[in-house]
């Protein structure tokens, strides 16, 4: 566990902005004794120039500045170090309330009213520099979580990836046999055609031209038929090694989105369900959709998403899926339609958040599909990373329609 540090461990940079060069004298002097590092500056402009540079722990500001409105100052700089946030006290010889309300809603955590005392000063200075340690170690506390909770995420997505495809592979050998035995069967036929074709030959017996012409004919046409089941099956091989070889592709490429999704409906089609059981429509663009991606990830996207809409219809009596690709300004679209019983309003905003699901999370329950919340998760995060967006509403089928877009290439 990290402990806080103290304010011993670093020598906190203090920056002073006030016109009057006594004024920052003084408080530097009282500054310096408790081992602050000073910067000073004396207008609006100053400032400005010394924070392109430099990052102060803690900002004393006077509101008498010549040269633009305190207050303001306090704004623009918030708006331009929103990533790296220091607090910042305000110093004034006002001390009425509309002053107080100006300086809180401009960003500042403290109002010093001057004549002000130097341990007053001195304590909430230190106050302040602690809670702003606290909040920066909370910060790298989130952003440590955030990575881990991402490299869980691709962990778990990567294995549910695997079951998926071990599943799969009892349906892909049943594809690949249905070919293989029609090749075998036609050679087989073309081989005993042969043959006996062969031994009337060598037996010399007399052949007449019109068998010999049906021979040859039944011959081709086998042989047509084994040329037409073995283009099948390379077509099948190369669909297979292509999806095979996306997913292992890390680095960033220039891919078509329809052919991307016509991959990932071919590699399910080793689902015997999703084949046979479902209806399926194809709307696919006339032009290429070319986007800079990492095709094994979003294939993966893809791959939820319709994984989804088919444990979302496992109950529909008559399951249908439409699929369109589409382009709108300078993004290329995905839409999955299917026609399942649809996602409430009320959970709609939260099936993107981690660990979410609708889905039966106990694996000793086969009869309903199985979830781990991450899946759309995922989804929503890789989309968000390439400049895209990936958006869920009610679809004219009665279920869920999943659309998202990525910038075309």
């Amino acid at each position: 566990m990290t402990n806080l540090p103290s304010s011993n461990d670093k020598q906190f940079l203090i920056l002073i902005v006030d016109n009057n060069p006594n004024n920052i004298q003084i408080l530097g002097t009282i500054l310096k004794k408790q081992n602050y590092s000073i910067a000073f500056a004396l207008n609006g402009q100053q400032t400005n120039v010394f924070l392109e540079h430099a990052t102060p722990d803690l900002m004393i500001i006077d509101t008498n500045i010549n040269d633009i409105d305190c207050f303001e100052l306090v704004k623009n700089i918030k708006l331009k170090t929103e990533e790296i946030d220091f607090p910042v006290i305000v110093l004034s010889a006002k001390n009425d309330l509309e002053d107080k309300i100006n300086a809180f809603s401009a960003g500042c955590v403290d109002y010093i009213s001057k004549p002000y005392d130097s341990l007053e000063v001195i304590i909430r200075i230190k106050t302040h520099l602690k809670l702003k340690q606290s909040q920066d170690i909370i910060k790298s506390y989130n952003s440590e979580l955030e990575r881990l909770l991402e490299l869980r995420t691709k962990n778990l997505i990567k294995s549910e990836r695997q079951a998926a495809v071990g599943d799969l592979l009892q349906g892909i050998v049943h594809n690949l046999k249905s070919p293989l035995s029609g090749i075998f069967f036609s050679v087989e036929f073309l081989h005993n055609h042969l043959t006996n074709f062969l031994s009337i030959i060598e037996s010399n017996q007399t052949i007449e031209k019109e068998d010999i012409l049906k021979c040859l004919n039944s011959s081709f046409k086998q042989a047509e038929k084994i040329d037409k089941v073995a283009n099948r099956l390379r077509d099948m091989i190369n669909g297979l090694m292509t999806k095979s070889q996306n997913d292992k592709i890390e680095e960033l490429r220039e891919c078509d989105l329809s052919d991307l999704l016509k991959q990932e409906i071919d590699f399910l089609d080793a689902d015997l369900r999703f084949k046979h059981e479902i209806e399926k429509e194809y709307y696919y663009s006339s032009i290429p959709l070319k986007v800079l991606i990492n095709p094994s990830e979003v294939s993966q996207v893809i791959h939820n998403i319709i994984r989804n809409a088919i444990d979302a219809m496992y109950k529909t009596e008559e399951p249908q899926l439409i699929f369109s690709t589409y382009s709108i300004d300078n993004y290329a679209y995905i839409k999955i339609i299917d026609n399942g019983p649809g996602i409430p309003e009320t959970i709609i905003k939260k099936i993107f958040d981690p660990f979410f699901t609708t889905k039966n999370t106990d694996p000793t329950n086969t009869d309903e599909p199985l979830g781990t919340g991450l899946g759309l998760h995922f989804c929503r995060q890789t989309i968000q990373s390439y400049k895209g967006d990936i958006e869920v509403e009610s679809s004219q089928l009665g279920g869920t329609a999943f659309v998202f877009k990525l910038p075309l290439a």
